[in-house]
């Protein structure tokens, strides 16, 4: 019981320093405290790259859809998530976070990627790795391999649960092969905030 105990005030200890870590971090950051008329999102539009991608290989399972052959599309800068994620209606602190998240699940910005199957059976869609089980909700896994699709499924899921949704906020489980880890991925995405002048 005592070990329980003692457990249970580390991982509390250690959650909490990570939160005063993640304050001060913000709190550092005077690009983030420009004030919006009314509260509103800053309208940004994205600059999309173009080309055209082979569909990546199709995984199998339960909700699982046929991806179609080629979709227009590019690979993301940590800018382009940064942007893409006020335009869904992130804050601009928040949009810090989004982009993290994005780099952490998909390193590459590689808005058509489908991860292997899961432990169930589902894979995970797009530049937030948005799991296939809520794919219905967004209109389907070709729809989520849309990066504004994905991105305001990402913002509506932040919503009902945070950010701990995604196994790699604050470091959890990693995101996939070659992707960064959570400080590299929020180095990143508070330089893309930089970048966009927010």
């Amino acid at each position: 019981m005592k070990l329980l105990v003692g457990l249970v005030g580390g991982f509390a200890a250690l959650f909490a320093a990570l939160v005063l870590m993640v304050i001060s971090v913000i709190a550092a950051m005077p690009w983030l405290s420009v004030g919006v008329p009314d509260g509103a999102p800053p309208m940004v539009h994205v600059s999309l790259p173009v080309g055209v991608l082979p569909a990546p290989a199709q995984p199998s399972g339960p909700n699982v859809a046929i991806v179609p052959a080629s979709i227009p599309a590019g690979f993301f800068s940590d800018l382009d998530r940064f942007q893409l994620a006020l335009e869904v209606g992130f804050s601009p602190a928040e949009a810090v976070f989004a982009t993290a998240v994005s780099i952490a699940e998909n390193g590459r910005g590689d808005p058509l990627v489908i991860s292997p199957p899961n432990h169930d059976h589902s894979v995970d869609i797009g530049l937030w790795q948005i799991n296939s089980s809520h794919a219905a909700a967004f209109g389907g896994i070709q729809a989520l391999l849309d990066p504004l699709t994905n991105a305001r499924a990402a913002r509506t899921l932040y919503l009902q649960g945070g950010w701990f949704l995604w196994c790699t906020f604050p470091g959890g489980c990693g995101g996939g092969s070659g992707s960064p880890s959570w400080p590299q991925a929020l180095a990143r995405a508070l330089a893309a905030g930089r970048a966009a002048g927010n």
